[in-house]
């Protein structure tokens, strides 16, 4: 936990302590496209669509009144989580 550095916030956990949040959002664009034939003209058509999403990565250290870490949440895999130096997360 030491290793993460200051927090990008810190939220209640609801019981007297603090959940220090680390966190990376960004936003990804998908595109996918297809060719189908117009049944009138025999002519080709395009269609594409866009999705635009955001991921949050994050890595969150529960602490109870005492300053001791009683849980940690994450989706981080193993190697960003031993590696946070190595921020924004991708």
């Amino acid at each position: 936990m030491m290793s993460f550095g200051i927090p990008d916030r810190e939220v209640s956990d609801a019981a007297g302590g603090v959940v220090l949040v680390y966190e990376d959002i960004s936003t990804v664009t998908s595109r996918s496209g297809k060719k189908e034939k117009d049944f009138v003209t025999d002519e080709p058509v395009y269609e594409s669509s866009e999705t635009v999403s955001q991921v949050r990565r994050f890595a969150e250290f529960f602490l109870n009144m005492d300053d001791s870490c009683y849980n940690i949440r994450t989706n981080l895999d193993s190697w960003q989580f031993d590696t946070p130096e190595q921020r924004p997360w991708k």
